[in-house]
């Protein structure tokens, strides 16, 4: 509260009017200073004096007096245009609480303080109160006037009074003091003649009114106390006779008058309010007499006293009279009375120390009665004295809901609104917890009124604080609006690089998609209208202020912008070693393997792996990759176009650069890219540097509308550039999209060395073996430009896509380089193929093998050849049609072949070795266990195309039950008999039985063989006709060695005829005692 009553004592000060001569005018403005001017550093009182009161002896420890050489002070219309904000890109704003203490350490709105001095100052001598009556009177003349005496005599004339004192609103008999000025440095009158002029003024004047003072003395500098550039030759007597001056005149002349004037006015006062006239209106009213704000009025004196009893610091008379005018004057309408004197009252409680809620209601009344009388400026005032007063208070919850109603009731004063909707904003940042929404809500609302009345510095300053706010807090909408104003403003201010920098981002938001394509055009003919006229200009600038870094600027003039228009979705860069000749479908789900799997296989490429590791896992690699020189470099870009409408840039490149800013590089350029609205579109650009050192890639740039070049800046990709050296270029002459499952077709790839030096051991090591029978091929050295063609057998194998990778690996000037080529086909099926191997019961050293083979698809299919790749021989048993084959496999035979058309013959190459070849990479990508190994050679005619193949089948094994005995048995007994039984009752059939052990250990158990009546297990049926067996029917084994044969002999007997199944023998085995186990088919016999 110290700082308001300081405020106020400062607000409120005693004036002195000065009434001053032309000449006296002349040389006071040597000094560059006016007459006020000039007293104006001495009128501040330091040491105490008294005053006397009505009811009381005032202390005054100190006093400020204000000096004013006119009552007529005008608002001056250019106060904020003059004092605009000063933009600070990167100064002190407010982003949240953090930064509330430091932004309110200063002066946040110079130019509001400027114009409320100056708004308060031209409101000073209202008629309608007189707190600002000067309390004395100083004229002013000079030595140089023609005749001092006659000049102090005209001035002091009462016609030459301000117009207020011709109104008697002012008392025209407050002291009056002449000063002489005597200019030393250009008056030709000596000191006797200077003193003789003073004496005749002291024998027509009063002498005790009458001052003399030397000016224009400096002989030396002396201490300045009016600033720079004024005051240069007034010398240090000259102040202190100054000082001197001001202080006779408070003591002598303007405390012995406010004394007497209070016990004038109070004289006054009293008798007035014991008049008849006076008594007739406390009874009747005052309704119909007519009100006159006249010196010696009820009303004027007794405001009088309550503003002169508050300069002198009586506030508690004051707060009385102020009381007391203040309901004369609602009694007679006189509003602006009123409310002056209501808004004083407040001020004496506050110096009083009274309750704040007095003081509200005080100025409310105020507020009120201004808004009665239509008094917009006055109303104004009275907000700036509660913003003052709430302040003081820290009731800025309240403070901001008074300013705002001011800044809307004061509407026909322009710049009311947008100041005091500022002072708003900073009322609501006051408060504790600051309200960030509101304050930013209100800067832009007083941003849009400074728009309106071309106050743009003032809306810019406005809207960037603001955006502080909005940024970054998914207020997009808003941004937009803030960024697309504050472009605006600064193209206004020409300001062009910052209007570039808030349209460039306005560009960028991805808000400005949800906009209409109108919206979206504007936004970027805008940008181009401004980066136009920014590159007009016979300098532009080069540097953008809010982001702190220089604007890079092409050879032709054109600045290189962030635009991101269209939107950089990806970019790779492919070095040569990172190209793949590629054939065929592009299928990523095909089969594949890695390259890193291939490099493996090449001796001496171990600093490699890290490389290829990145075509692997498509990572970045660290480090610094390396590339020779001529080589051509691809940067492929995915642009995007996120807008509605039509994007079209021009001039598309790849900006590359040495480390040594020197060096050629041969580029190529997209002349012209249109984007279609939402469409993604694929550019490939391509370089090759011609010098060796260190190339960085920046970024890509292209043209936009031939004003200025959009940039995409890349993530720094450093290269090293190495000496030029032979390549290996491959291509395939001859590789089919697709093949049939088995098909085998030769194959072309065609190398070619390069034209600058020889290469060694050139290697190709490919992925895939099981369809090429090999992994590698080695093929030596290569003279420049000597080509050569590689032919290699390819069969389909594992029906799909599959990826073939090629890595062919050359040593060029001793250094280890690689080309890969790949190619994508196609297995399709051709032949379906099913199996069964099981064993024989009827020979055990025999497998029986069902083979089940048909086209896949509409064509006709013979099979020209089963050969045995394992020690396996092959005998066809039964065929039935084309389709069903049963073959007897025997083990550890010679392998056999079986011909089916005896004019077929076998592909040489194949023949040679290829079908072994594969067989085992077949075996070696499979990891299959040993068994039968099958090869089938079919052909299909297909639209009257032969289609020959080949179709591997790879570890066949026998058919295994779960639950299966280790035995294979065999019974060898007639499948059919005749018997006459009325000539012998009882037939004897013979039944060899043999037995061969297929555990892989020794192992003991029991045969038994049960007639058809017993029950073996649950699932055995008995049903007549039935069979017995004669002799031993239980045989012992022990320790039946694995492939170990043995052979027994039974003896059936039947007495009718009849169907009977002779497998009735049952085994127990001694690791499973519990356990009786039957084959599980039957071995018929027909009796007739």
């Amino acid at each position: 509260m110290e700082e308001l009553k300081k405020w106020i004592r400062s607000r409120y000060a005693p004036k002195v009017l000065i009434i001053s001569s032309f000449e006296a005018r002349a040389i006071i403005q040597k000094s560059n200073l006016s007459p006020a001017e000039l007293l104006q550093p001495f009128t501040y009182i330091s040491h105490s004096f008294t005053v006397k009161t009505l009811t009381s002896t005032i202390n005054c420890p100190s006093v400020k007096i204000d000096v004013v050489d006119t009552l007529e002070c005008r608002m001056n219309d250019r106060i904020l245009t003059d004092n605009p904000p000063q933009i600070s890109w990167d100064g002190c704003y407010v982003h949240g609480p953090k930064d509330i203490k430091q932004f309110l350490s200063k002066d946040t709105t110079p130019w509001f303080t400027a114009w409320q001095q100056a708004f308060l100052k031209s409101l000073n001598h209202s008629p309608h109160e007189l707190i600002d009556m000067p309390l004395a009177i100083v004229y002013m003349a000079s030595t140089t006037d023609l005749d001092p005496l006659a000049t102090f005599q005209t001035l002091s004339r009462s016609q030459a009074l301000p117009q207020l004192y011709h109104q008697k609103i002012y008392d025209g008999t407050c002291p009056k003091v002449f000063l002489l000025f005597h200019d030393v440095g250009t008056s030709s009158l000596k000191n006797a003649e200077v003193l003789q002029i003073f004496e005749k003024m002291q024998k027509s004047l009063a002498p005790s009114l009458c001052h003399w003072q030397c000016i224009n003395s400096v002989t030396e500098p002396s201490l300045n106390h009016w600033g720079p550039e004024k005051g240069q030759s007034i010398s240090s007597s000259d102040c202190f006779q100054l000082q001197m001056f001001i202080d006779e005149l408070l003591m002598r002349e303007i405390v012995p008058y406010i004394e007497r004037a209070l016990k004038t006015l109070d004289n006054i006062l009293e008798q007035k309010r014991r008049g008849l006239k006076n008594s007739i209106k406390s009874i009747f009213g005052k309704k119909n007499v007519e009100f006159s704000f006249q010196y010696g009025g009820v009303e004027h004196v007794t405001r009088l006293i309550a503003d002169l009893a508050f300069l002198c610091g009586d506030y508690d008379l004051a707060v009385n009279n102020y009381r007391s005018a203040c309901n004369e004057f609602k009694n007679l309408k006189a509003w602006p009375h009123a409310a002056s004197a209501s808004e004083m009252q407040a001020l004496c409680v506050v110096m009083l120390g009274g309750d704040n809620r007095e003081v509200e209601y005080a100025l409310d009344t105020a507020y009120t009665l201004y808004q009665r009388a239509g008094e917009q400026a006055l109303l104004l005032r009275c907000a700036i004295i509660t913003k003052y007063v709430f302040q003081g208070m820290e009731n800025y919850r309240k403070l901001a809901q008074k300013l705002m109603n001011a800044g809307n009731d004061a509407r026909e004063i322009q710049v009311a609104y947008p100041l005091f909707m500022e002072q708003t904003a900073l009322a609501y940042l006051k408060i504790r917890p600051a309200y960030f929404r509101k304050y930013a809500f209100y800067q832009v609302l007083a941003g849009d009124e400074y728009r309106k009345i071309q106050l743009v510095k003032h809306a810019l300053n406005c809207y960037y604080s603001a955006s502080h706010i909005y940024k970054d807090k998914k207020y997009d909408f808003v941004m937009m609006h803030l960024e697309h104003m504050l472009g605006r403003f600064c193209y206004y201010l020409e300001m062009y690089a910052e209007a570039v920098h808030f349209f460039l981002s306005l560009s960028s938001s991805p808000k400005l998609l949800i906009h209409n394509d109108q919206h979206q055009k504007k936004i970027i003919n805008e940008l181009i209208s401004t980066v136009a006229k920014w590159t007009s200009l016979p300098i532009p600038q080069d540097y953008d202020p809010i982001n702190k870094n220089s604007i890079p600027f092409h050879p032709d003039g054109k600045p290189l912008l962030n635009f991101l228009l269209p939107k950089i979705k990806q970019y790779s860069v492919r070095l040569p070693q990172d190209k793949v000749v590629t054939s065929g479908k592009d299928n990523s789900s095909g089969i594949s393997v890695t390259w890193g799997s291939l490099l493996s296989q090449v001796s001496g490429s171990s600093h490699l792996t890290e490389e290829f590791d990145v075509f692997d896992s498509n990572k970045e690699m660290k480090g610094i990759r390396s590339f020779h020189i001529g080589e051509t470099v691809e940067v492929s870009i995915l642009t995007h176009n996120p807008l509605d409408l039509m994007l079209i840039i021009e001039d598309v490149q790849v900006i590359v650069e040495y480390e040594d800013e020197s060096g050629i590089v041969n580029m190529t350029s997209l002349d012209k890219l249109e984007l279609s609205p939402k469409i993604d579109k694929t550019v490939t650009l391509e370089f090759s540097p011609q010098k060796p050192g260190k190339l960085k890639i920046r970024g890509v740039k292209w043209n936009y509308s031939g004003v200025f070049y959009g940039v995409y800046n890349f993530s720094e990709l450093i290269y090293e550039i190495i000496p030029e050296s032979s390549s290996v270029s491959a291509s395939f002459l001859q590789f089919p999209d697709s093949l049939l499952h088995g098909q085998i077709q030769e194959v072309q790839i065609k190398v070619t060395n390069q034209v600058i030096n020889p290469i060694n051991d050139l290697c190709i090591t490919f992925s895939h073996p099981f369809m090429f029978g090999k992994s590698q091929i080695k093929l030596g050295d290569l003279n420049e430009g000597e080509e050569k063609v590689v032919d290699i057998w390819l069969r389909g194998e594992f029906i799909g896509f599959h990826t073939i990778k090629f890595l062919i690996t050359y040593l060029s000037q001793g250094i280890l380089r690689y080309t890969r080529v790949q190619s994508v086909f196609e297995v399709k099926p051709s032949v379906k193929i099913q199996t069964r191997y099981e064993s024989s019961w009827k020979n055990p050293n025999e497998n029986i093998l069902q083979l089940f083979v048909q086209p896949a698809f509409n064509a006709e299919l013979s099979l020209k050849q089963l050969s045995s790749l394992t020690n396996h021989s092959l005998r066809i048993i039964k065929t039935l049609g084309k389709e069903i084959f049963y073959l007897a496999v025997k083990t550890g035979d010679e392998a056999q072949n079986i011909i089916f058309e005896q004019d077929w013959l076998e592909p040489v190459d194949v023949k040679s070795g290829f079908c072994w070849e594969v067989k085992e990479a077949l075996k070696k990508f499979t990891n299959s266990d040993p068994g039968l190994d099958l090869l089938i050679s079919w052909e299909l005619i297909i639209n009257q195309t032969r289609v020959q193949g080949h179709h591997y089948l790879l570890n066949l094994s026998l058919y295994q039950d779960k639950q299966a005995i280790p035995l294979r048995m065999v019974i060898d007994a007639p499948s059919e008999i005749s018997h006459d039984f009325s000539a012998t009752p009882v037939l004897l059939i013979p039944v060899k039985l043999s037995l061969k052990s297929l555990n892989e250990k020794s192992q003991s158990f029991n045969l038994e063989a049960y007639d058809s009546n017993v029950q073996i297990n649950e699932k055995d049926i008995q049903k007549p006709p039935h069979l017995w067996w004669s002799g031993n029917t239980c045989t012992r084994f022990e320790k039946m060695d694995s492939g170990e044969i043995k052979i027994i002999e039974f003896t059936a007997l039947v007495t009718e005829p009849g169907c009977y199944n002779l497998n009735r023998f049952c085994f127990t085995f001694d690791s499973e005692i519990t356990k009786k186990c039957v084959f599980p088919y039957q071995h018929q016999i027909l009796i007739n």
